[in-house]
């Protein structure tokens, strides 16, 4: 029955693409259209503009790299402008203010639905006259990213070969650019790939080798504290809410000398207020900002978690042992951190993607466009995380 739900949810996913083309090429013609009415200048000064249009999770795995391109040798004198996605905000104004010059923050609504909001947004990126534009993303939206370089009109462009499963998008997108990373579609980790494009625009070597995130304060929690994170940017990645049930009352039956507690945001508190009815365990959800919730995760003794923000949050703040629970969607760039000396994170994935990653036919190409489904991760037995819990703890 789980195999023919599967079926029609992706079925349902590729007419969604479909449509998605439609829309995106409408709206690349339009912005195009709205680019060409800009002024065209001659002479540039020495300002660099850095664009990263991500989400919240892709921004942990960049924002230490921010700081390399401050200090290279090759930049010296430079201006630098962050045209950043303003979800991360928060996160950006309290560890990394400094290493900019200036920032400008994207609505993502706005710029795709009012013409207005684009339209100064453009006009304010060609008048700055930057000299290189960066654009360190390997997946890009043909009307975020692109369109922002096109505005922007630097003389030197800095991108990525785009991997949109869309050839005829990335024809279109690389195009844009004078200097194109060639690695983009190696099988590696989002970070190292960070590393490594960095490296190539600084004509520098870098020694870091994993997120860090400053926290100079002591932890919020004693060591003997379990977080769970129930929060999810998608559908697919969510766990049962009876799974999560399932899993609390039994770590607190066996491990009733830990602290226990679950977070997550506002999205949240309806799936918060059922579990804490059933555990009576305490609720921390959409009680703390983003930043908090990273500072929470200091030094605890575990996190589980469905999601790869807390993932990458607790890489970078001392967690001293993760599990993450993984649909297996993009594993390769978020989930595995095996590449890590001292790995703290334990990935657990369905049985049908480890199944897949075990074929011969499982090529490159279809690890980067594996479809996971919101039963794919159901599949996954609170007792698979009960085992890793009894080896760790």
């Amino acid at each position: 029955m789980k195999g023919i739900i599967r079926f029609i949810s992706l079925l349902l996913r590729e007419r969604k693409r479909s449509k998605r083309v439609s829309i995106m090429t409408h709206q690349y013609h339009k912005k195009n259209a709205e680019i060409a009415q800009l002024p065209s200048y001659e002479t540039f000064e020495k300002k660099i503009l850095i664009i990263k249009t991500e989400d919240i999770g892709d921004y942990l795995l960049f924002r230490n790299f921010l700081t390399y391109f401050r200090n290279a040798e090759k930049f010296k004198g430079y201006q630098i402008t962050l045209l950043g996605n303003s979800a991360w905000k928060s996160v950006f104004d309290v560890y990394d203010k400094d290493l900019v010059d200036h920032v400008i923050w994207l609505d993502k609504s706005k710029y795709m639905h009012h013409e207005n909001y684009s339209q100064k947004l453009y006009a304010q990126l060609r008048d700055e006259k930057f000299e290189y534009t960066i654009c360190p993303e390997r997946w890009r939206h043909i009307a975020w990213a692109d369109c922002i370089t096109l505005a922007a009109n630097s003389l030197l462009k800095f991108g990525v070969k785009n991997t949109d499963e869309h050839t005829a998008f990335n024809a279109e997108s690389d195009k844009i650019y004078h200097h194109i990373f060639e690695n983009s579609w190696a099988i590696t980790h989002e970070f190292i790939f960070n590393k490594s494009y960095t490296e190539w625009v600084i004509e520098e070597n870098i020694s870091i080798e994993k997120p860090i995130i400053p926290n100079e304060r002591k932890p919020i929690f004693k060591e003997k504290t379990i977080l769970f994170n129930i929060a999810a940017s998608k559908k697919s990645k969510r766990w049962p809410i009876k799974n999560w049930i399932n899993l609390i009352e039994t770590v607190k039956q066996q491990y009733s000398d830990y602290h226990l507690a679950i977070i997550g945001g506002p999205m949240e508190i309806k799936e918060a207020n059922i579990i804490t009815e059933a555990t009576h365990i305490t609720s921390l959800v959409n009680k703390y900002s983003i930043t908090e919730t990273i500072e929470l995760l200091n030094g605890i003794a575990l996190l589980i978690t469905n999601d790869s923000f807390a993932l990458h949050a607790g890489i970078g703040n001392k967690t001293k042992n993760i599990i993450s629970i993984a649909n297996g969607n993009n594993a390769f760039r978020f989930a595995d951190y095996s590449f890590l000396s001292s790995n703290p994170n334990e990935s657990i994935y369905p049985k049908y993607y480890l199944k897949k990653n075990k074929s011969q036919y499982f090529s490159d190409r279809k690890r980067w466009f594996y479809d996971a489904t919101s039963t794919d991760i159901s599949t996954i037995n609170p007792n698979e995380i009960l085992d890793k819990i009894k080896a760790i703890l």
